[in-house]
C-alpha cells in the first residue's frame, strides 16, 4: 500500500508502457512532495547519491539459479500439518555429505528441529558455524535472554558459536553506517547462510520459534559458487576475532568468550542494568513466542 510501491501489473507486457510511466510519474510526484516537506524540517538533511554504488555492483554480479521459498499465510492447523516451507532453508543449503555450513541469525533460539539438524550434520563431519548478536549488538534484549540458555546445548551439538560485537572493526562499521546517520553501535540484521561455499540462503528467516513456527517468511535459495564464495568470505569476516566473540567451554565446562586476544568468563554486556534485565527476562515462560 506504499505510494512508493510498483504494482506488479505495471511490469506486465499486456498493460503496455503507459501503465509503467503512470506509476513512475506518481512516484516522482510523491518524492517531490517529500522533498518539499523535509526542506522545512528543523534538522539538517542530505540526499545520498546511490548511482555510484549501483554502478559498482555491475562488475561483481554472479550467475546462478535462484528459487524463491515462502510460507503461505495459513491457519495454525495447516501449519502443523505441512504448511510451513521456510524452515527448508538449512536443509536447502546444507548437505550431510558436505564440509561446511555457515549461518547468520540475529535472533537465535533453536528449537528441537534445529538442534536435531545440527547434530546430524556435525555427526557426519560437517563444520557448522553460527553467528548471532551478542548482548550489546542485539536490539531485543528479551530475545537474547532466551538465546543464552541455548549456548551450552549448541556447543554440545558441536557448533562453533560466534556473537557479533557492538564495536565491530572499521570495515564492518563502514557497511553498517549510511551517512549522514551513524549509530553508536553495530547490530546484526542479516539472515543468510551458505553451504560448502556454493549454496546460499538469503531471506527473512531467523532461527527462532517465531520465524519458523509463527511468522510468514520468505527467502531465496541460490546455487552459485561465485556468490557462495563471496558470502562465505563475508560471514567469516563477521565471525573473525576483530568483529565477534567466539563462545567456547573450558575443561570444567565454564563458558568463555574470546575476541581480540582477550578472554572473558562472563558474557560481555553494555552495563549492569542490562545484565539484571537479561536475568529476569530469561525467567519468563515465553520462548515459543520469541
Amino acid at each position: 500500500n506504499s505510494p512508493l510501491a510498483f504494482p506488479g501489473e505495471a511490469f506486465s507486457p499486456t498493460t503496455g508502457p503507459g501503465a509503467f510511466a503512470e506509476v513512475a510519474d506518481g512516484i516522482r510526484r510523491h518524492v517531490r512532495e517529500e522533498d518539499r516537506l523535509l526542506a522545512r524540517a528543523p534538522y539538517p538533511r542530505t540526499r545520498r547519491d546511490w548511482s555510484g554504488d549501483f554502478a559498482a555492483l555491475r562488475g561483481r554480479w554472479h550467475t546462478g539459479t535462484a528459487t524463491l521459498i515462502d510460507d503461505a499465510p495459513t491457519s495454525a492447523e495447516e501449519a502443523l500439518f505441512g504448511g510451513r516451507f521456510i524452515d527448508q532453508a538449512l536443509s536447502g543449503i546444507g548437505s550431510p555429505a558436505g564440509e561446511e555450513l555457515l549461518f547468520a541469525s540475529p535472533y537465535l533460539i533453536p528449537g528441537r528441529k534445529v538442534h536435531r539438524f545440527i547434530r546430524e550434520y556435525v555427526g557426519n563431519g560437517v563444520e557448522v558455524r553460527l553467528l548471532t548478536a551478542g548482548m550489546e549488538a542485539n536490539n531485543h534484549l528479551i530475545v537474547h535472554s532466551h538465546y543464552r540458555q541455548h549456548r551450552r546445548p549448541l556447543l554440545d551439538d558441536g557448533v562453533r558459536l560466534h556473537e557479533l560485537r557492538a564495536d565491530a572493526a572499521g570495515p564492518v562499521r563502514a557497511l553498517a553506517d549510511v551517512g549522514p546517520v551513524r549509530s553508536d553501535r553495530v547490530c546484526l540484521h542479516v539472515k543468510a547462510g551458505v553451504g560448502d561455499r556454493s549454496r546460499c540462503f538469503i531471506g527473512s528467516l531467523n532461527l527462532d520459534p517465531r520465524s519458523i513456527d509463527l511468522n510468514t517468511e520468505n527467502g531465496l535459495l541460490i546455487e552459485s559458487p561465485g556468490l557462495g564464495a563471496e558470502l562465505a568470505d563475508h560471514l567469516e569476516t563477521l565471525m573473525s576475532p576483530e568483529n565477534a566473540w567466539e563462545v567456547t567451554k573450558d575443561r570444567g565446562g565454564r563458558l568463555i568468550w574470546n575476541s581480540r586476544g582477550t578472554r572473558e568468563t562472563r558474557q560481555p554486556a553494555p552495563d549492569a542494568e542490562s545484565r539484571i534485565l537479561d536475568f529476569f527476562f530469561g525467567l519468563l515462560p515465553i520462548e515459543g513466542l520469541l
